[in-house]
């Protein structure tokens, strides 16, 4: 089982796609444990944040409202949670 979730926000110059993600990948952790991870796309350019781990600890800066939020300015994006079920553990 995994968890996706996607945001397309109305307006280009918008940038907070990321917390919206955030807040999904929240919802759903209980379709993944293993690995998180967001990407944000902002000017034609993709910011992206991954790393083994609950998408709490994960994203934990983001929370916070900590500079990680700043990195990851957004209009559009993609987000997901792993569990796998064959292989290893990795974002």
């Amino acid at each position: 089982m995994c968890g996706v979730a996607g945001v397309l926000l109305g307006d280009p110059k918008a940038a907070t796609a990321a917390v919206d993600l955030y807040e999904s990948l929240f919802y759903l952790q209980h379709r993944g444990q293993d690995a998180a991870g967001i990407s944000v796309c902002y000017g034609g350019r993709v910011y992206q944040c991954k790393a083994n781990g609950m998408a709490q600890r994960v994203f934990s800066h983001i929370a916070d409202g900590n500079a990680l939020i700043e990195n990851l300015p957004g209009w559009c994006g993609i987000a997901h949670l792993r569990y796998p079920t064959a292989g290893t553990s990795s974002a």
